[in-house]
């Protein structure tokens, strides 16, 4: 069963907005079984329009079952009662995760959106806990990285720079080019690829060719077994046209299979884009042309060799007008890279 909690939201708070005024209740609800029999209850306050979602639990299992859930600040978690589904050999326990005071509905209802799907393909109803623990560490960790869902357009830009990398490597490696993509890990380079390393930027500055570097090891070529690359993007951003992050997606979806599917879009999370709110990545890039550099002795760098003792997290811009000796293409980047690929 497909569930779309931010549509049932939707209809409670119309009902609740189209009540009348002297038969007002205090909340509205919608109660949903689904096939391995879990029963999700999304509910509306219908004074300050809080949502909520309360999920029933097995039988047996203990109202100190809120100690395995993580806190984190968009959501109340407690055990209550709601008596009035009634479920045979159930005890009407129910998991209640409310909207924290003064956390934005739209996010709430994003997360619940994802439980709801994740508790529809859970296999045993047995297994609501452990899905529900799961789901719940996995946005504790999103907001632990994450100030926001909404992500700013120049990390929407430097995602995109990332994923054009990731659709050539496809074109070269398949699907086993997702465990290439480190950038969603917060590694060093953007890709590491039997055992050399792409680093990824991607400028929108207009008549400039410079390009900044966060740190000394972004360009360290002795920090890589095999060989480092740079590849270099320049994009136009646009408000109102281009190509966006999902259309992007999309199409790498499109080229993958559904296992690496699943590895990729959980990258993606890790990244700060979540494909369910695709839409909301309003941003625009066009293409305007890429350089491709191999870092080697002579390149204009700062690495940590090159630091006073002491002396660290430098942050820096190249000039890549002064690089041209050291530009290389695709081709030769891929020819270098794959000449050690086990599947060769």
């Amino acid at each position: 069963m497909l569930i779309n909690a931010i549509e049932i939201y939707k209809e409670i708070l119309s009902d609740i907005h189209n009540q009348h005024t002297d038969n007002k209740v205090s909340h509205l609800n919608r109660s949903i079984l689904l096939t391995n029999k879990i029963r999700l209850i999304f509910i509306i306050d219908a004074q300050n329009e809080n949502r909520t979602l309360a999920v029933l639990l097995p039988g047996g299992t203990s109202s100190s079952v809120t100690n395995k859930f993580p806190k984190w600040k968009g959501a109340n978690i407690s055990v209550n009662k709601i008596d009035a589904y009634i479920n045979k050999a159930d005890t009407n326990n129910y998991v209640i995760i409310s909207q924290s005071q003064g956390f934005d509905e739209k996010i709430f209802e994003i997360v619940v959106n994802d439980i709801a799907s994740e508790l529809s393909v859970e296999n045993s109803y047995n297994g609501t806990v452990s899905c529900l623990v799961r789901v719940l560490n996995k946005w504790k960790r999103f907001f632990d990285f994450h100030s926001s869902i909404e992500m700013p357009e120049q990390t929407q830009q430097g995602l995109y720079g990332e994923l054009l990398v990731l659709r050539l490597l496809i074109n070269t490696f398949g699907s086993k080019a997702i465990d290439f993509w480190s950038g969603a890990e917060k590694e060093t380079h953007d890709f590491y690829v039997n055992g050399h390393a792409i680093e990824v930027k991607t400028s929108s500055l207009k008549d400039s060719e410079r390009i900044r570097i966060s740190s000394e090891y972004q360009l360290d070529a002795e920090d890589v077994d095999g060989m480092l690359f740079l590849y270099v993007n320049f994009v136009r951003r646009s408000s109102t046209d281009g190509q966006k992050l999902s259309d992007i997606v999309a199409l790498i979806d499109a080229m993958i299979d559904e296992t690496s599917r699943i590895k990729f879009h959980d990258k993606l999370f890790n990244y700060g884009y979540i494909v369910s709110y695709g839409d909301k990545y309003t941003c625009g890039f066009h293409v305007r042309s890429t350089n491709e550099y191999k870092i080697e002795t002579g390149f204009p760098c700062i690495t940590r060799l090159l630091l006073p003792q002491g002396v660290t997290d430098i942050a820096y811009s190249i000039d890549l007008n002064l690089c041209n000796d050291f530009k290389t293409s695709w081709e030769n980047i891929i020819d270098q890279i794959k000449e050690d690929d086990s599947h060769e």
